[in-house]
């Protein structure tokens, strides 16, 4: 009684204390990185940042470990050099199956994250088909690893 009686003697109060309780509970429920994690994404502008640490939170709720191997890679074209890309290693915390470059088409697709990473506006490099170069090599195309957003 005395709490209603307060909020309608001091409305704008009641309305800053309210605002600061929502604001401390989206601090607490915020996506968290690993440090390694987050140091191949210190360099990303806050908006890539953001998406992608999003990108790995879904991981996570999925139930999967994710490893980003490379981030912003300078000096190079495409999306990676754009603050654009990141390839990842997972690992299935159920099993302890890891999913990599080598691991099938198939069986990254079982685990349903091309799926949410998809409908979270990335894309797959899983789905890729068209030849790429890496470091001076030539890849068929398939690249599970990959996950991008595109250019702006």
């Amino acid at each position: 009684m005395k709490l209603q009686h307060y909020a309608r003697q001091h409305p704008r109060i009641t309305v800053a204390v309210a605002v600061a309780v929502v604001l401390v509970v989206l601090y607490l429920n915020r996506p968290m990185l690993s440090a390694a994690n987050a140091a191949k994404l210190a360099n990303f502008p806050a908006d890539e940042h953001a998406k992608f640490a999003a990108l790995i939170h879904a991981f996570d709720q999925a139930g999967y470990d994710t490893i980003i191997t490379s981030g912003y890679r300078p000096g190079e074209k495409g999306r990676h050099s754009a603050f654009r890309a990141i390839d990842v290693n997972v690992i299935c915390r159920a099993t302890g199956k890891q999913y990599m470059m080598h691991t099938s088409k198939a069986e990254w697709q079982a685990t349903g994250l091309p799926l949410l990473a998809v409908q979270m506006g990335f894309r797959w490099g899983g789905n890729f088909t068209t030849p790429y170069v890496h470091n001076g090599t030539t890849y068929a195309g398939y690249d599970p690893v990959h996950f991008d957003l595109p250019l702006a």
